[in-house]
C-alpha cells in the first residue's frame, strides 16, 4: 500500500479544496509566478511567467487543484492547477522548515 505524503494519498494525488489552494498563494495583490512543463521540438522545457492574482483566483475556482510533487514544491511552487493545457505550477508562500533530530527522526523547531 502506498505511503501517504504531503502530495499523495493512498488514492493518488492529493486534491485540494478551493480554500486550501487559495490559502497557499503568497501574500500581496500583484502577480504570482507560475510555470509549465512544455515540449518543444522533442525537448521538455519549463516556461515561467507571472500571472495576475485575480486571474489566478479565477483559475483556482474553475479547475481542479492539487498539491505539487516534491520537485515543484522544492522550487517554491507547491500548488498545481490542472487546466485544459499542461499542469500549471503556482508559486506558494514559503513554509517554516521542519528539521529532523538525527537520533530519533522526530520533527523539531528550527
Amino acid at each position: 500500500m502506498p505511503r501517504e505524503t504531503p502530495w499523495r494519498t493512498e488514492k493518488g494525488r492529493r486534491e485540494l479544496t478551493k480554500e486550501e489552494a487559495k490559502s497557499m498563494l503568497p501574500d500581496g495583490d500583484g502577480e504570482v509566478h507560475t510555470f509549465r512543463d512544455a515540449s518543444l521540438m522533442g525537448a521538455v522545457i519549463m516556461l515561467g511567467a507571472d500571472m495576475d492574482r485575480e486571474r489566478l483566483l479565477r483559475y483556482i475556482d474553475q479547475f481542479p487543484c492539487y498539491a505539487s510533487g516534491p520537485m515543484a514544491t522544492g522550487m517554491g511552487h507547491g500548488l498545481c492547477i490542472n487546466d485544459k493545457s499542461d499542469p500549471l505550477f503556482v508559486q506558494t508562500r514559503p513554509e517554516k522548515p521542519i528539521r529532523m533530530k538525527k537520533e530519533t527522526d522526530e520533527p523539531t523547531e528550527p
